[in-house]
């Protein structure tokens, strides 16, 4: 039986010159791609400045629609839910959300001015980030 093995073992070559320059080419053809792609990335240029606003517009009308009340104050709104009191307010040049006044999600960022009004028929947020100036209308 050891033989038989032995015997095995001795037919096994490993790899064949054409195997080698063949995976060699294919690691030169990956490695020749690469270079370009990575030049065309690097000038591709986000504004990040318009996702703090997406994400705040996403999660306050969210959180409108699941809404029972609500209570407008001058720098903070807050939404009564079936998860309980969600509130926007503005803290540290951020505006954060909390639920039930505990804990501290950042939404916006380089926040200088939160106001908000309560009109007849829909709550005016007024947000000045930076030098942009958002007014974003909730229907009551």
């Amino acid at each position: 039986m050891k033989l038989k093995q032995i015997c095995a073992l001795k037919q096994n070559d490993g790899f064949t010159y054409v195997e080698l320059l063949l995976s060699l080419f294919i690691l030169v053809m990956i490695l020749f791609i690469t270079g370009p792609t990575l030049k065309i990335f690097s000038h591709i240029e986000l504004k990040e400045k318009s996702f703090d606003i997406d994400v705040f517009i996403e999660d306050i009308f969210e959180t409108e629609f699941e809404k029972e009340d609500f209570i407008v104050e001058t720098n903070r709104l807050s939404f009564k839910t079936k998860n309980g009191l969600i509130t926007y307010r503005l803290s540290n040049d951020r505006i954060v959300k909390s639920i039930d006044d505990k804990g501290f999600i950042p939404l916006m960022y380089n926040v200088s001015e939160f106001t908000i009004k309560e009109k007849s028929t829909y709550i005016s947020l007024s947000i000045k980030e930076g030098d942009n100036y958002y007014t974003i209308n909730i229907k009551k």
